[in-house]
């Protein structure tokens, strides 16, 4: 038995039943006599019949499996996965302009400086730019927030299976801060 429908398995599952449950409810009406009393006809009718029979079992079978994850998801973690989501965008904003302020800020030193005819090596030890490990852990921190968004979407999206692991690399998954880890 299968143990794990993806969402494009669950939605092909309905779909096929959807187009085989009529077509298996008009052949079920033909009878002998509508052939003819043609036994070489029946028999083919009747094979057909089960095929469509397996087939529709089948499908109500990934069905089943996905109605049985979906009744089982982690309904918590997605709440938290539907709050997380739409903060994200806020704090790679946020993030970014903390940035942006600590070159504003330093532009502004710098500016205040030269009219006071500061040299540049005076500027660099006055108002020293911001250092290169500022930036890039500021970038890495903006580039997880990125990749949990996307991650969490994913896991959104992929009802009924809802795979937790999906979120490894967000912060929703249990012990895991991969914000930190990429500013540290």
């Amino acid at each position: 038995m299968q143990t794990s429908v993806s969402p494009f398995e669950f939605q092909a599952a309905h779909h096929a039943i959807a187009k085989i449950t009529p077509a298996f409810s008009a052949l079920k009406s033909i009878d002998k006599q509508a052939l003819g009393n043609d036994e070489a006809a029946w028999a083919e009718t009747q094979e057909f019949m089960a095929l469509l029979d397996q087939i529709q079992a089948k499908h109500q079978r990934v069905i089943d499996c996905g109605n049985a994850q979906y009744q089982n998801r982690p309904v918590d973690l997605i709440n938290r996965a539907a709050r997380r989501q739409p903060e994200i965008p806020s704090l790679i904003e946020r993030e970014q302009k903390a940035l942006q302020h600590k070159h504003s800020a330093r532009d502004f030193q710098v500016a205040e400086l030269q009219k006071k005819n500061f040299t540049a090596a005076q500027i660099d030890h006055i108002a020293p730019p911001v250092p290169q490990s500022e930036i890039d852990a500021s970038q890495a921190v903006v580039a997880g927030l990125k990749a949990e968004a996307v991650a969490i979407q994913k896991f959104l999206a992929d009802a009924p299976r809802y795979d937790v692991a999906l979120l490894l690399e967000t912060t929703l998954y249990p012990d895991h801060d991969p914000i930190a880890e990429a500013a540290a």
